[in-house]
């Protein structure tokens, strides 16, 4: 089933949705209807082009997620009015979210307008292009979607296939993953925990491309405290984008594509028992049920010398030392590997980037400190 919905204003009113919810309900019920295509012209989330967000987007995406996984028939919605080409899918339902443009105009390209890196999309890239879908009807449904790429104004590519997936309506869950560490009450440190689980098997031979750990203080899993979600690819911005000149291509985010393990940064309970679980999706967006749960103990929080600006040097956690802007020489550190602190005096700094609490004067008149004695203090970093 395709439907055609309209975003524009003026339009986004609630007998529209009410008219959608007629469409799922009777595509439910429909032996014929294996997969939904939903289309309209505005997005839920872009990355590229975030202005462009509509929450009334976001009241149809809802009500897919909620047909499939009622039903168990894959859904996409297609959008457009970012011009590039973007690609995710939602956490818990095997739905797709597909931005089919941009077949021709001008192209958003990374740093327009600030990115948003959203945790749905896999795969940004700010190109020209088409989307075909290949649907395969009988007794195992199927579609094939893949992105058709024309490049952009700096990279000519002619007819590059820039993402390739098949969605299943029959597609058999991945293996139950295993907790593999830690395991048994082992100590960890409170701030920052690496969860660790056995190999991926699938058997339809999918890949794995995603994953999901939680944390709870509860063995059943009432209260949890962390839930990480992981992808084995992000395509998205290059640091420091801003426009065609530097933003048009996109990187890789993710430095290690394996998902079995993740390592997070935690602000934990010292001292207290923390249980955690985690589950695989294999590349046919079909999640294992969760594992069994597994327990670790934190420890104290780890303590080492901070190096402050003001010359001195405390022993606190890490984050208090970041707050306080100083630097953080770890548990086996020693304050004598702290920078030097120097005071400067001088009536002449024209060519030199001043600090906070300075009154920069006209250039050749004296330059005042707002705290006595009346200098800088100075670090290796040579600013004032």
């Amino acid at each position: 089933r395709i439907i055609g919905l309209d975003s524009n204003g003026g339009y986004r009113v609630q007998a529209q949705l009410d008219w959608l919810d007629g469409v799922l309900a009777d595509a439910s019920t429909d032996p014929d209807i294996d997969f939904v295509f939903a289309q309209l012209h505005h997005p839920y989330k872009s990355e590229v082009w975030s202005p462009g967000d509509t929450a009334y987007t976001g009241d149809v995406v809802r009500r897919l997620e909620a047909f499939t996984s009622a039903t168990g028939k894959p859904s996409i919605h297609f959008f457009g009015h970012t011009h590039a080409y973007e690609r995710g899918q939602s956490r818990d339902h095997q739905h797709l979210w597909v931005n089919a443009a941009a077949g021709e105009g001008g192209i958003d390209y990374w740093g327009n307008v600030p990115p948003v890196d959203h945790e749905e999309f896999g795969r940004a890239f700010v190109d020209w292009g088409f989307v075909l879908v290949d649907v395969e009807a009988g007794d195992a449904p199927a579609f094939r979607l893949r992105r058709v790429s024309r490049g952009n104004g700096v990279q000519a590519r002619d007819n590059d296939v820039m993402d390739d997936i098949t969605i299943r309506m029959l597609n058999d869950a991945p293996q139950v993953p295993v907790p593999v560490s830690p395991t048994g009450g082992a100590e960890v440190d409170p701030k920052f925990v690496d969860l660790r689980a056995d190999s991926f098997l699938d058997p339809d031979g999918d890949t794995h491309i995603e994953s999901q750990f939680q944390i709870s203080t509860t063995p059943d899993f009432s209260d949890v405290v962390v839930d990480h979600w992981s992808r084995f690819e992000n395509w998205y911005a290059p640091d420091g984008a801003s426009g065609v000149s530097n933003g048009w291509y996109s990187v890789d985010q993710i430095a290690d594509p394996d998902v079995t393990h993740a390592a997070i940064a935690t602000d934990l309970d010292p001292f207290a028992t923390y249980h955690w679980r985690v589950r695989y999706r294999d590349s046919g967006f079909v999640w294992s049920d969760w594992s069994e749960s597994a327990s670790f103990t934190t420890g104290a929080v780890p303590l080492g010398p901070c190096c402050l600006d003001d010359g001195t040097c405390p022993v606190m956690p890490e984050d208090d030392c970041l707050e306080q802007r100083g630097t953080w020489l770890g548990v086996d550190g020693d304050c004598d590997d702290c920078p030097d602190i120097v005071l400067l005096f001088a009536e002449d700094f024209d060519d030199v980037p001043l600090g906070p609490n300075v009154d920069e004067a006209l250039p050749g008149a004296n330059v005042w400190s707002e705290t006595p004695p009346a200098g800088w203090v100075v670090d290796d970093s040579g600013v004032p």
